[in-house]
This record gives C-alpha cells, sequence and structure tokens, in this order.
C-alpha cells in the first residue's frame, strides 16, 4: 500500500481501494448482497449494545464513586462526568 510520510494512505490508493470493492460488490449475487448486509447491521447492533452496556457501567460506577462525597463534591463530578459522557456520544 502506498503512504505518505504521515502514514496516511494517498487518494490514489484510497481510490483504487473503492474501485475495488464496488467492482466486487457490484459481481455479488443478490442473496450475498442481503448476507453482507444482515451482517454488517447485526455487528452495528452489538456494537451499539456494547456502548450502551459501557455507559451504563460507567454511570453505575460513578453513582458508587459519588455515593461517599459531600453532596456538593458529588453534583460537581457527576456533573463533569454527565459533559464528557455527552461528547462521547
Amino acid at each position: 500500500m502506498e503512504e505518505n510520510t504521515n502514514n496516511m494512505p494517498t487518494q490514489e490508493t484510497i481510490f483504487g481501494r473503492n474501485l475495488r470493492r464496488r467492482t466486487r460488490y457490484a459481481q455479488m449475487s443478490l442473496q450475498r448482497k442481503e448476507l453482507l448486509l444482515s451482517q454488517l447491521r447485526e455487528k452495528r447492533a452489538e456494537s451499539k449494545r456494547q456502548k450502551n452496556l459501557h455507559q451504563s457501567n460507567s454511570t453505575a460506577a460513578l453513582t458508587i464513586c459519588t455515593s461517599s462525597l459531600s453532596p456538593e463534591q458529588a453534583s460537581k463530578i457527576q456533573t463533569y462526568h454527565l459533559i464528557h459522557l455527552q461528547e462521547n456520544i
């Protein structure tokens, strides 16, 4: 693979890769395309479930940690983490 000095693929490399993908996809049977799309949907759904699980675990851990703090300290920490959780969504 041809790369520039930043270890990033060049536009020519990206164009070639995308052209090969489009060509392979065009040659696929309808059943193979449906299977591919089904697998992609499953993978995305699992990724979303994992992300939601991670966020709920983070929230639960935060609740446990902040329960031993003063209400003012807990409030500041919860606000901080909620802001950062929303940025990662």
